[in-house]
């Protein structure tokens, strides 16, 4: 049994020691939200006293807020499925996150919000609650982001709302196609390497330079995604819905082996197939979180 006294991503310092045992680690803390980690790295993390992963406590504290599913933090994420993960890396790449995920969490709707720097700073994966006041302070300054007042007590930012033109400034880049909303939201599994594979997948298809090859490899790797989760599609699908969707994506001949099929020849029609095939993994696993 492993006895953990701070949170692994951000060193936040639990009011009570938690023990570990078994393969993974699961706790809740303020800075990182709820987080999900094998035991092996945790340990790791543990004996080199490295507590600072603000980019895995941006993972979690965005999947926590948006009421997802947390990603299982392991070596072979780390290795592999971090580096095809988009987050913000810039100053003004963090400040429109922020904006756009208050907008998302119904600033549109003019709710307010109270922003903790010491405890939300990884919400725009920024790297220190001094990064993060000064991301805020940058969208007050530019008339996206308004709050009455800044207690002395806690150094919180009460009652935050977007301002007309922070409204505007994200619904401005909001996609006008929802397929597009598909690409950049991340799909998540709880499995590493089926996210990994997705993630590949849609690296493959939309990386420069841009070629049916490339794109029929994505369509592949997504088949290959959904072709085990068949039968069990029928419990979030009706089932004459997965046959008919088997059936047309069988009709298209995405591995260069079947007869009587349609050839591709277009880039449209591999849009098609990678577009069903990612919308469908989508849908099936986040009706299959919603009904647990």
């Amino acid at each position: 049994m492993t006895t953990i006294t701070h949170c692994l991503l951000s060193g936040y310092k639990f009011p009570e020691p938690r023990s570990a045992d078994g393969l993974s680690f699961s706790y809740t803390s303020l800075v990182a939200g709820n987080v999900n980690i094998s035991l092996p790295l945790a340990i790791e993390y543990i004996n080199k006293g490295d507590y600072n992963h603000y980019l895995l406590a941006g993972i979690c504290k965005n999947l926590t807020i948006r009421n997802e599913m947390p990603i299982f933090l392991s070596t072979t994420f780390i290795n592999h499925g971090l580096s095809t993960y988009k987050y913000p890396k810039s100053f003004h790449e963090k400040a429109n996150h922020l904006l756009k995920l208050l907008y998302d969490l119904g600033a549109n709707e003019y709710k307010s919000r109270t922003l903790f720097p010491l405890h939300d700073y990884p919400l725009c994966f920024c790297e220190t609650p001094e990064e993060f006041e000064r991301v805020v302070t940058y969208l007050g300054k530019e008339g996206l982001l308004e709050w009455p007042n800044r207690t002395n007590v806690n150094g919180s930012y009460t009652k935050v709302l977007l301002t007309q033109d922070g409204i505007k400034e994200v619904e401005k880049g909001l996609p006008k196609v929802p397929m597009i909303g598909l690409v950049t939201q991340e799909i998540t599994t709880s499995d590493a390497a089926i996210d990994e594979k997705i993630n590949h997948a849609k690296k493959l298809f939309f990386d420069e330079p841009q070629t049916m090859e490339h794109m029929r490899s994505a369509c592949v790797t997504l088949a290959a995604v959904l072709e085990p989760l068949r039968s069990d599609l029928t419990s979030v699908i009706a089932r004459p819905d997965v046959e008919a969707f088997f059936q047309l994506v069988n009709n298209f001949d995405i591995r260069h082996n079947h007869n009587k099929v349609m050839t591709l020849e277009h880039p449209e029609q591999l849009e098609w197939v990678f577009y069903s095939l990612l919308n469908t993994i989508n849908v099936y696993y986040k009706l299959k979180i919603k009904l647990a």
